[in-house]
């Protein structure tokens, strides 16, 4: 498992509020359905004490239910790979965050690149829009340019700040 940390300040655009600090990581873990995986995740998450994590390669599928890959505290969003072994995205998000998937968004193309797009809200801050994304090495370099640029522009419409994640 391959881990990346950030930490992302965000601020609504009225200067003399103050700055809200999210923190947010992304880990390529190469199977939630694998049990040690699992309790990984959940230790990370409960040392580091993330608002969200990013998942590419979840691997999980309809057999696989929320409950069993739950992490206490937690909301869970997917994008499972159908058809495939393999690749997906999830992300776990904080309980007290208000969280909307962008089903219109998000998808994965035939190329295999996957985007998963949420709206985000930080108690009373203005939204903002994450975009999980994940390009196996299969799926050609001229993906995340044909089916990430469309999901994009239509992101931009949104008039928020916009968080990618890819791996």
């Amino acid at each position: 498992m391959t881990a990346t940390t950030t930490t992302t300040e965000h601020q609504r655009k009225t200067s003399n509020l103050p700055k809200s600090k999210l923190k947010i990581a992304n880990l390529n873990v190469r199977s939630l359905k694998t049990r040690s995986h699992l309790l990984q995740v959940r230790e990370l998450m409960r040392e580091k004490d993330y608002d969200v994590l990013a998942v590419s390669e979840s691997w999980l599928n309809s057999t696989v239910t929320n409950a069993e890959v739950e992490i206490d505290g937690y909301k869970l969003t997917r994008l499972d790979r159908l058809g495939k072994s393999g690749g997906g995205v999830c992300v776990y998000t904080r309980s007290s965050l208000k969280v909307k998937r962008l089903k219109d968004m998000s998808e994965i193309s035939e190329s295999g690149f996957h985007q998963l797009w949420m709206q985000i809200q930080l108690k009373k801050l203005r939204s903002m829009l994450l975009c999980v994304a994940y390009r196996s090495d299969y799926c050609p370099l001229p993906c995340f340019v044909n089916n990430f640029m469309d999901k994009y522009t239509q992101a931009l419409t949104f008039g928020k700040d916009i968080l990618l994640v890819m791996t």
